[in-house]
C-alpha cells in the first residue's frame, strides 16, 4: 500500500512537470519587449537569438530561462536593467529592458586604476548622467556623435557624476559643447555665453552678426559648489564692455573671478 501511494505521488508529480514544461497548457501566447528606445528592440531580439534564447510563441512558459536571458543581455555594456514577467494564465511574456542613455561622448584618453587606459579613438565610449562609462554598438554609436564631449583626467567616479550635474546647470544658461574633468577634481567647460544686449560678437568667434551676440569661453568652475552663484558671476562679467574680447574666465572663487584673453 505504501509503495502504491509513493508510485501514485510520483506519477502525479511527473504529470505536473509534464503539463507545465512540455504540454500545450502553459505556452507563450504573446511576447512584448519594452525598451527605453523602441528602435533597439531589433538589437535585443538579435542578441537573444545569438544566445539561443529567442522567445517564441508556442514554447512552454516553464522553459523560459529568465536568468540566462538577463545575464546574456546584461553582458551588453549599453544595457542597464532587465526584467522578465510571464503570465501563467494568459501566456503573455513581457521583457523590460532599460538601456543606458548616453549624455556625453568621451574625448581623449581615460586614466584607470592600475595605470591602464581606454582610448576613445580605439574603443569609443559614452557616459551617462550618473558617470557610467560604456560602449555602444556601431549603429547606435553613429546616432550619438553630436553629444557634448567630455574629457576625463580623473579616476574618480564621483568627479564624473558631478561633471554631469555641473553640465546640466551650466548648459541651461550657456550652450556647452565640452566638459573637462581635471586630475585635481575641478571642472572646465567650453560654453557660449551671451554678451551685453546690443554688443555684436567677434566675427572670429564663430557667431553670426545679427544673431544673439555670444562668445565661446573656456570657463574654470572649480568644484560643483556654489554653481548657481558662479553662473551669475559669469553672466555679469560678460555684460561689461571691457570683457568683450575675453576668452577665459575663472570663477573657482566666485568672489574673486579672473578674466583673461
Amino acid at each position: 500500500m505504501k509503495r502504491l501511494l509513493l508510485f501514485a505521488l510520483a506519477s502525479i508529480f511527473l504529470g505536473i512537470i509534464y503539463v507545465i514544461g512540455w504540454s500545450s497548457f502553459f505556452t507563450i501566447s504573446s511576447v512584448t519587449i519594452e525598451t527605453t528606445d523602441p528602435k533597439n528592440v531589433v538589437l535585443i531580439e538579435s542578441e537573444l537569438g545569438s544566445a539561443g534564447l529567442t522567445l517564441q510563441v508556442g514554447k512552454p512558459l516553464a522553459r523560459i530561462n529568465s536568468r540566462a536571458i538577463e545575464r546574456s543581455l546584461k553582458e551588453q555594456p549599453w544595457i542597464g536593467e532587465v526584467n522578465l514577467e510571464r503570465d501563467w494564465i494568459g501566456g503573455e511574456v513581457r521583457l523590460f529592458v532599460r538601456e543606458r542613455i548616453p549624455r556625453f561622448i568621451l574625448e581623449d584618453s581615460l586614466p584607470l586604476p592600475g595605470g591602464s587606459q581606454l582610448l576613445a579613438g580605439q574603443n569609443e565610449l559614452f557616459m551617462t548622467d550618473d558617470g557610467t562609462l560604456f560602449e555602444l554598438p556601431g549603429d547606435l554609436a553613429a546616432e550619438y556623435q553630436q553629444l557634448p564631449a567630455i574629457e576625463i583626467q580623473s579616476e574618480s567616479a564621483t568627479d564624473r557624476n558631478e561633471a554631469a550635474r555641473l553640465f546640466s546647470v551650466v548648459n541651461e544658461r550657456f550652450p556647452t559643447n565640452k566638459v573637462i574633468v581635471t586630475s585635481i577634481s575641478t571642472f572646465i567647460t567650453e560654453s557660449r555665453v551671451p554678451l551685453k544686449p546690443g554688443v555684436e560678437s567677434d566675427p572670429q568667434d564663430g557667431s553670426d552678426r545679427g544673431a544673439t551676440a555670444a562668445r565661446l569661453l573656456r570657463i574654470s568652475w572649480g568644484g560643483y559648489n556654489e554653481i548657481d552663484a558662479k553662473v551669475l558671476v559669469v553672466e555679469e562679467l560678460m555684460k561689461l564692455k571691457a570683457n568683450r574680447q575675453v576668452s577665459q574666465i575663472d570663477v573657482s572663487n566666485p568672489r574673486l573671478p579672473i578674466v583673461s584673453r
